[in-house]
C-alpha cells in the first residue's frame, strides 16, 4: 500500500487523526464533500481503526469519477464510487468517453466493501421564484454537478424523465463544485439547485429557514413508469422520497415529495490484502449502530451493504458477510 500525508476535513476530523508514525498500514483514501455523507463514511472507520495496525487518511473535495479512476490505477487505497461511474468506465463513456480504451482496461481492477443509500436528489427552487413545475424550468439555468462528475448524467436524467427537459434546449446546465452549490444558488447564479444530499442535510435546513423553497418532484405516473425505471436502473439510482415535514420553509412540505435517491459504493482496489479489506469491511459494520447516536447524517440513511452495487466485492469484504450470515448476490462474487 502507498504512504501519503493526512489530510482532513469535516466535523469529526479532530476525533479521528491517524498520522501517527506507528501504523503498518497507512492507507490514502478520497471522498467528495468534507462535511457529507461520502466523507463521514470514511471518517467513522477511521475513527474504528484508532486502536489497529491501520489508518485511514482522507483527501476530500475530490471528483469522485476521478478518485475511481485514481484507484483503478492504484494510486490510491480507498474511494468513495459512484455505481454510475463504474458502470461507465466498464463501457468507456461518459466521463472516460475521452480515453476510453484506458477505462475499460481498469475497471476490472476495482473491487466494493460495501454500497450504501447515500442520499436523495432535493430539486429546490426558492418559493418566491415563479418556478411551481417542471414546465417552468424552461428557459431557466439549473445546477448540475461538477465539471466531469457522474452526479451530472443524473441530474440530466431526472430532469429528463421528470420534465421532458433536455440540457442545452429547454435549460442552461450550470457546472460547479459542490461547496460552491449552495451559496451560488443563493447568490441567484442559477435558479434551480438539484442537489444530491442526505435527507435533513444542514445545507439545506439552513437554506430553508433563510428563505422559503418549494421542492419539485416526479409525479405518481412518472414514478411508476418504465422511463422512470430505466432512469433508475442505468444510473445507479433508487427511488427515493422528502418525507412530508422535514424542512421548515419548504411550502409544499404537507406531503411527501418522490424524486430519486442515490447509492454509493465504499471501494478499494483488488489488489488489497483479504485481511485489510475484512478490517475496513468489520470497521464501518461494527460500530455502525453507535455512529448513528452521533452522527445525525447516519441516522437518517438506510443502510444496506448491497444497494445498488453493480461492482464485485472485495474477497475479504465476502468473508465478513458470510460469517454474519448474509446472502451475498451472486453477480457480486468476483469471477
Amino acid at each position: 500500500m502507498k504512504r501519503a500525508g493526512s489530510v482532513f476535513a469535516g466535523a469529526l476530523a479532530a476525533l479521528i487523526a491517524t498520522s501517527g508514525a506507528g501504523y503498518a498500514e497507512r492507507l490514502q483514501a478520497e471522498s467528495a464533500g468534507a462535511s457529507g455523507l461520502t466523507t463521514i463514511v470514511l471518517q467513522v472507520t477511521a475513527r474504528a481503526l484508532d486502536d489497529s495496525d491501520t489508518s485511514l487518511q482522507i483527501n476530500t473535495d475530490q471528483t469522485l469519477t476521478r478518485s475511481a479512476l485514481k484507484l483503478a490505477a492504484d494510486k490510491i487505497d480507498v474511494a468513495i464510487v459512484p455505481p454510475g461511474a463504474y458502470l461507465a468506465m466498464t463501457k468507456g463513456v461518459g466521463p472516460y468517453k475521452e480515453n476510453p480504451d484506458q477505462a475499460k482496461q481498469l475497471a476490472p481492477n476495482l473491487r466494493s466493501l460495501f454500497g450504501f443509500t447515500a442520499g436523495t436528489f432535493h430539486p429546490v427552487v426558492f418559493a418566491d421564484s415563479g418556478i411551481e413545475s417542471w414546465d417552468d424550468v424552461r428557459g431557466k439555468r439549473v445546477f448540475s454537478g461538477p465539471p466531469g462528475g457522474a452526479a451530472g448524467a443524473q441530474i440530466e436524467g431526472l430532469l429528463r424523465v421528470a420534465g421532458g427537459l433536455e440540457p442545452g434546449e429547454d435549460y442552461e446546465s450550470i457546472k460547479m463544485g459542490w461547496g460552491a452549490a449552495v451559496p451560488a444558488f443563493q447568490d441567484g447564479q442559477f435558479d434551480v439547485l438539484v442537489f444530491p444530499t442526505a435527507l435533513g442535510s444542514a445545507s439545506l435546513v439552513q437554506l430553508a429557514l433563510l428563505r422559503d423553497i418549494r421542492m419539485l418532484g416526479v409525479d405518481e405516473e412518472t414514478a411508476k413508469s418504465p422511463a422512470f425505471a430505466d432512469f433508475l436502473a442505468n444510473n445507479g439510482a433508487i427511488p427515493g422520497r422528502v418525507p412530508a415535514g422535514l424542512y421548515q420553509g419548504q411550502v409544499n412540505n404537507d406531503a411527501p415529495v418522490e424524486t430519486a435517491g442515490y447509492t454509493l459504493l465504499n471501494a478499494v482496489n483488488a489488489s488489497m490484502s483479504d485481511d485489510v479489506a475484512y478490517e475496513l469491511t468489520a470497521a464501518f459494520w461494527d460500530n455502525l449502530e453507535d455512529n448513528k447516536k452521533d452522527v445525525a447524517l447516519l441516522a437518517y440513511t438506510d443502510m444496506t451493504p448491497f444497494a445498488g452495487n453493480p461492482m464485485p466485492l472485495h474477497p475479504g469484504a465476502v468473508k465478513y458477510y458470510r460469517e454474519k450470515g448474509l446472502d451475498i448476490p451472486e453477480n457480486l462474487i468476483a469471477k
